[in-house]
């Protein structure tokens, strides 16, 4: 039977928690945050709340309480996400609608009522050496790395500020919203050993940046941004040094954060899933999806969330509502 937990006192205890599905994370995304727990299962979430509007967030995918839980048919997990349905539906002023998980979240199993998606992410193993881990890349960014270093690039650890400027001014040409300089800043402050900023400079230029989260387990590419005329291999350059950095940290893989495995032939999503693909073969494919739990509301809210976007240069993209347009078609 799933219930709401709301203080990290009374989860059961797991060995491994990811840095995603701590209090310290969630609480730098709402105050507003949970975890859904039944007897084999944990998953974290927070809410967004704008005006009288609530959406839900999940930010890791369920999480075995026993390792050794035997549901190698993944029958307890699909049991576990759709009691969580039923557990909305029945008391539903927790949230109007379920958003599409974090990117980082790739689901074994979707609620049977819930709108899915095919959904993946790019896993770097980065337990190598620095030869090793370069050869492990595809040709293309050995390449371009190798001609940034000869170049004169160099990635050094960034501030707040310099991540956020660029991370702003990437999103603002790609007409989509871009986080707060708070949420940085509460990165810093609530998990300053999970957090990196770093930036690659060109020729005294910032050429790039990324914001990465990590634990000793995984690394997380959450956002990264890049100045609008940049050395070929720069970023690449900044993404192997990152991996170099979190390997010397004991951090075991790098997970590049999403990836969409149904798009159109020459969108942007194209170019981001090839960059992506060239570092690592290993793809962990599954499933994302969104639930709306109030449709009047949930209309309302797009609605306001696109006339907001017109006047104010960006453009809301629904990850779920274009996937599933693809897929019909």
């Amino acid at each position: 039977m799933v219930q709401i937990v709301t203080n990290v006192e009374d989860l059961p205890r797991i060995k491994k928690l990811s840095i995603l599905s701590t209090d310290q994370y969630l609480s730098v995304k709402s105050d507003d945050y949970g975890w859904f727990v039944d007897e084999n299962f944990i998953m974290p979430f927070f809410i967004d709340k704008k005006l009288v509007f609530r959406r839900l967030v999940i930010t890791h995918a369920p999480i075995k309480i026993d390792e050794a839980l035997n549901d190698v048919d993944g029958e307890k997990e699909q049991t576990f996400v759709d009691d969580i349905i039923t557990y909305l539906d029945k008391n539903n002023t927790i949230a109007d609608y379920i958003e599409k998980a974090q990117a980082n979240v790739v689901f074994n199993k979707y609620p049977q009522k819930a709108n899915m998606i095919p959904w993946g992410t790019y896993l770097v193993d980065i337990n190598k050496d620095d030869e090793q881990l370069l050869a492990s890349f595809h040709t293309k960014h050995r390449n371009v790395i190798r001609k940034a270093i000869k170049d004169g690039c160099v990635v050094e650890k960034s501030t707040i500020e310099i991540v956020q400027e660029c991370i702003t001014s990437t999103l603002k040409r790609q007409k989509v919203h871009a986080p707060s300089i708070d949420y940085y800043k509460k990165l810093k402050e609530r998990i300053p050993e999970n957090v990196g900023f770093y930036h690659v400079i060109n020729d005294g230029k910032i050429d790039g940046v990324a914001l990465v989260i990590y634990d000793k387990i995984s690394g997380y590419y959450m956002y990264g941004g890049s100045a609008e005329h940049h050395h070929t291999g720069s970023v690449n350059l900044l993404q192997y040094e990152i991996m170099k950095d979190l390997r010397d940290k004991g951090v075991m893989q790098y997970d590049l954060v999403g990836a969409r495995i149904i798009y159109e032939e020459g969108s942007k999503y194209e170019g981001i899933q090839r960059f992506k693909s060239r570092f690592s073969s290993k793809m962990l494919e599954g499933f994302s999806f969104n639930y709306i739990l109030n449709p009047f509301k949930y209309k309302l809210f797009m609605l306001l969330v696109k006339t907001y976007g017109l006047f104010s240069g960006f453009k809301y993209t629904d990850t779920i509502s274009q996937t599933l347009k693809l897929m019909r078609n």
